[in-house]
């Protein structure tokens, strides 16, 4: 499920030209959320909480990151603006970490 979920924060990656930290904050995001909470209930749910953890690395690295209805289908909008907060709660609001660009040197 994973890779699938990569794979699609990769085509949205590509379609609105993100930052690759946008990318790698997403999938760590993601991973530390899945570690931190396991009683998750479905795929739909899993999807909208990987959803969920691109839009918040979209807000936190972007300018001017995508319009959530731009990317998501309208049904799921609802459903992520509330996971929202459950999601910055797990991960304690500690959005700041190393991604790979820190570590090769390519963020100035």
């Amino acid at each position: 499920m994973r890779s699938y979920l990569v794979r699609h924060f990769f085509k949205i990656y590509r379609k609105y030209h993100l930052k690759r930290s946008t990318l790698h904050l997403a999938v760590h995001y993601m991973d530390l959320y899945f570690c931190r909470k396991l009683e998750i209930q479905d795929q739909l749910e899993t999807v909208s909480i990987a959803q969920t953890c691109l839009f918040i690395a979209m807000k936190y690295e972007e300018i001017y990151p995508p319009e959530l209805a731009s990317w998501v289908d309208r049904r799921h909008i609802e459903n992520i603006i509330k996971l929202e907060a459950d999601v910055l709660n797990v991960l304690d609001f500690q959005l700041a970490h190393y991604t790979l660009e820190h570590f090769m040197g390519l963020v100035m």
